[in-house]
């Protein structure tokens, strides 16, 4: 009961007009996240300074990282000079 009155009250200040809706957005949010991970493709995603906020698997392995070691890094030591 606690949890759905915090995704209530957040989907009422995020615009949601009813907790269906709220649960919905996360349910997507928790499809596209999984997507994001698991995917073979090579993700990250980075701020406007270039400092990597989260990245896949995929990415980390391509690069010989562990994820834990790229979080907070800029993307520029990840990128080839030549």
């Amino acid at each position: 009961e606690i949890i759905a009155l915090l995704m209530y009250t957040n989907a009422k200040n995020a615009g949601c007009s009813s907790l269906q809706t709220a649960v919905h957005r996360i349910s997507n949010l928790e499809n596209f996240t999984g997507h994001y991970e698991n995917s073979p493709d090579l993700f990250r995603t980075i701020n406007l300074d270039g400092k990597i906020l989260d990245c896949n698997k995929s990415f980390a392995n391509y690069l010989g990282y562990k994820k834990k070691e790229l979080i907070g890094t800029s993307i520029f030591k990840t990128i080839s000079t030549d």
